[in-house]
């Protein structure tokens, strides 16, 4: 019986995210924005991305090419999400490209979790440098010491 309630609150708890995702996409009204994502920014996904092609993060973000840094276009990528909005994790993360990889991920999210603050995600491994605000991350915080 337990088990059967495990298994229908997951679904439940399914059928809401993609509700608000829903509810995200409806927001934008037809915005075609190349930057604007309704992708949930979760330290599963930056994670994911790590080491990743372009066209890896282009999928990740629902086909968009995001928007390209003025100061050096061809290897950033820059994407905003309002997902915080609609129950996930939302704000402006950045993808540094070395040639068709991802050489640094940084971003700035808020969303579950972070208390109503800014949290930060930095991946840089040249400069030995990876640091997460999400609860529970196995990197260590970037800003905010966890569990406040």
């Amino acid at each position: 019986m337990k088990l059967k309630l495990a298994v229908i609150a997951v679904l439940v708890m399914v059928s809401c995210v993609e509700a608000r995702a829903g509810d995200c996409e409806e927001s934008l009204g037809g915005d075609d924005r190349q930057f604007i994502t309704c992708t949930s920014f979760t330290e599963s996904l930056l994670m994911s991305l790590e080491g990743a092609t372009k066209k890896e993060v282009i999928a990740a973000m629902n086909g968009k090419t995001g928007r390209r840094s003025s100061d050096d276009p061809e290897n950033f990528l820059h994407y905003a999400s309002p997902a915080d909005g609609f129950g996930g994790y939302g704000g402006d993360t950045y993808f540094e490209m070395t040639g068709d990889r991802v050489t640094r991920i940084y971003g700035s999210v808020t969303g579950p979790g972070l208390h109503g603050r800014d949290g930060q995600f930095i991946w840089y491994p040249s400069q030995n440098d990876q640091c997460s605000d999400f609860p529970g991350s196995r990197y260590r915080a970037c800003k905010y010491k966890r569990g406040e």
